[in-house]
């Protein structure tokens, strides 16, 4: 009866250092694992997703379009998606993320992504690319994306789809 005791009072001890820490804990009722559970974060991230697209008239080979980054919101983009058209030559295209630097002045830093050939399907030459990323994009700022092809013959279009989530900064 005493062991019963001291393993019921160590029982109650580690409930109350869980409950009154605040900490996620394994407790034991019996044969039932018990956790405490701390309240949800309100700065979690938020889901965020967004596109562009950039569309090429006949003899246009450099185009661009950007994504505006909400003013109270810091992004942090994990996938960025790709899909491009042009009836000849080859695709790429490249984005732009913006940030103070320690002189006062922005800091442009470029980001090239690599497109892949898919195929000549109907008249068009067809690009595609996901990639895995974690950049950041800070409140008020902007995302440019510029697309660019070899020939400027016919239409051409480059779709971009970004996918994260937003943090409070």
């Amino acid at each position: 009866m005493t062991q019963f005791r001291i393993y019921a009072l160590a029982a109650v001890g580690v409930v109350l250092l869980g409950v009154t820490t605040g900490t996620v804990s394994p407790l034991v009722q019996g044969r039932l694992a018990v956790a405490a559970i701390p309240p949800a974060d309100p700065d979690a991230g938020q889901p965020f997703a967004a596109s562009a697209a950039i569309g090429f008239a006949s003899g246009e080979t450099v185009k661009s379009a950007s994504i505006a980054v909400p003013a109270d919101k810091r992004i942090v983009i994990e996938t960025i998606t790709l899909g491009g058209a042009t009836r000849e030559g080859d695709m790429r295209l490249h984005f732009r993320t913006t940030a103070p630097n320690l002189s006062g002045g922005t800091l442009n830093t470029f980001h090239f992504l690599v497109l892949t050939f898919q195929g000549v399907f109907g008249n068009d030459r067809h690009f595609a690319a996901t990639h895995a990323a974690r950049f950041y994009a800070n409140p008020g700022t902007s995302l440019e994306f510029t697309a660019f092809r070899s020939s400027g013959t016919g239409l051409g279009i480059m779709r971009v789809k970004i996918m994260g989530y937003r943090l409070n900064p």
